[in-house]
C-alpha cells in the first residue's frame, strides 16, 4: 500500500467504528507491511479495513485473521514442500 491513506480514509468513513489511541500507529504499520508481505495477520477490524482498501490500491496481500489461516496463506505462496 503506497501510504496509510486509504485506511484513514475508510475508518473515517465508516460511521460504526470509534478511534481509539493506538489506530493511527497500527494502521501505519499494516500499510508498511502490506507493501511488502505477501501475507499478514492482523486483528478483525483492522483486517476488514484492509480488505476494503486492497482494491483501491491494486495490492494483493493475503489479510487473514488466524495464525492458522496466515501458515495456509504462506503454503500456498511457497508451494508443496520438497520431500
Amino acid at each position: 500500500m503506497e501510504s496509510v491513506g486509504p485506511l484513514v480514509t475508510l475508518k473515517h468513513l465508516d460511521r460504526g467504528s470509534r478511534w481509539e489511541d493506538n489506530d493511527l500507529i497500527e494502521l501505519t504499520y499494516l500499510a508498511s507491511a502490506v507493501a511488502y508481505a505477501d501475507a499478514v495477520a492482523c486483528e478483525v477490524k483492522a483486517a476488514n479495513l484492509l480488505k476494503r482498501a486492497l482494491p483501491i490500491t491494486g495490492q494483493k496481500t493475503a489479510v487473514v485473521t488466524k495464525l492458522p489461516a496466515l501458515v495456509d496463506a504462506l503454503a500456498l505462496l511457497v508451494g508443496p514442500a520438497e520431500s
